[in-house]
């Protein structure tokens, strides 16, 4: 690894697949930040978002934890899993103190910023990175379907009924992005697009203000890993060059590269998936413009941390509507990803 040279690595991501593709990045040297989405509005996050008009910190809470640094100490250690800790009785059963923890730093500071949050808790956790939430104001991500119809929230979107195909997504209002966050993505010499839900978690990240001219301006090596299922209700028939183009759109930039997975999904799995709609991402005609790396890069059996978290009740909306038991893994992503980095 040492022959590796010290890039200035971004992460535009949201929530699992964000999370899985940072700790698979972090044992290579580099410069790693994660931006990430807040426009979640489900499980605690919800109660936070309402109570103290904070954007989500869940999404964020995710990337600070793959992010725990093995060398650290162990007053970290031990604070690493104490802002892990979820409650597992009582009407907090499945509630995770980290998210509690950056609310209540966010609280302490003077603006009432999150990203002031999450920045003094990350230099208590000892992180082998940075998390930069994109913006400090909470926002719904909203969409308008091809019947007229408006759907503001992300869950209301998820689970709306009947499922009209969705024309637009934008903000319920604007925002803008956090300066850190521009300024990360101005540095970056490489930038991965994490896997993730398309247009509730990925594209509101590039409807933040000034969040598109930071990345027209970048200079960056553009990757987007890509999901490996359809998500029911958003993502229905579409292919792997049609999510690409989505991107694209919102973004204002061209892609350079695509990541697909080329591990079979089993097929208990894949009965579970179409029980929900869902299918495996075909392929399309990805642009020729574009370089695709194919590498096997799923778990190969039910995630634990899909299992814990189901057990434990974490995002119950989550668990009626949309198991995800199968994930990234982030050892082959970023055996996968190693390339981008020398």
């Amino acid at each position: 690894m040492n022959h590796l040279k010290k890039k200035n690595v971004v992460v535009l991501c949201a929530g699992t697949g964000g999370s899985q593709l940072l700790s698979g990045l972090k044992t290579y040297p580099m410069n790693l930040s994660a931006v990430v989405n807040v426009t979640d509005n489900g499980g605690a996050s919800k109660e936070i978002r309402e109570s103290l008009f904070l954007p989500q910190p869940g999404d964020s809470r995710k990337c600070m934890s793959a992010l725990f640094s093995k060398s650290a100490s162990s007053d970290q250690r031990a604070l690493q899993n104490f802002f892990s800790y979820r409650f597992g009785r009582g009407a907090l059963k499945g509630l995770s103190m980290g998210n509690f923890m950056l609310a209540a730093f966010a609280e302490m500071d003077s603006s009432r910023r999150l990203s002031q949050g999450i920045a003094r808790a990350s230099t208590m956790l000892a992180l082998d990175g940075t998390v930069i939430p994109v913006t400090d104001e909470s926002r719904q991500i909203c969409a308008r379907c091809v019947d007229g119809t408006v759907i503001c929230g992300e869950w209301k979107i998820i689970t709306r009924s009947p499922r009209v195909k969705i024309a637009t997504v934008f903000l319920n209002k604007r925002a803008t992005a956090v300066s850190s966050a521009l300024e990360a993505v101005h540095k970056a010499e490489v930038l991965f697009i994490a896997p993730g839900s398309l247009y509730t978690g990925i594209i509101p990240l590039f409807l933040m203000g000034g969040m598109k001219s930071a990345l027209c301006a970048s200079r960056a090596k553009k990757i987007w890993v890509a999901n490996v299922l359809s998500q029911p209700g958003l993502t229905d028939e579409m292919t792997i060059a049609r999510h690409i183009l989505e991107i694209e759109k919102y973004a204002k930039v061209l892609l350079d590269c695509v990541v697909v997975n080329t591990g079979l999904v089993s097929h208990a799995l894949l009965r579970h998936y179409k029980k929900f709609g869902a299918d495996v991402l075909q392929e399309g005609d990805i642009p020729a413009r574009m370089s695709v790396v194919r590498a096997d890069c799923i778990e190969s059996h039910v995630a634990q941390s899909a299992r814990t978290e189901k057990a434990r009740g974490e995002g119950f909306e989550k668990w009626k509507q949309w198991s995800h038991l199968l994930r990234h893994d982030s050892i082959k992503l970023g055996r996968a990803l190693k390339i981008f980095l020398q």
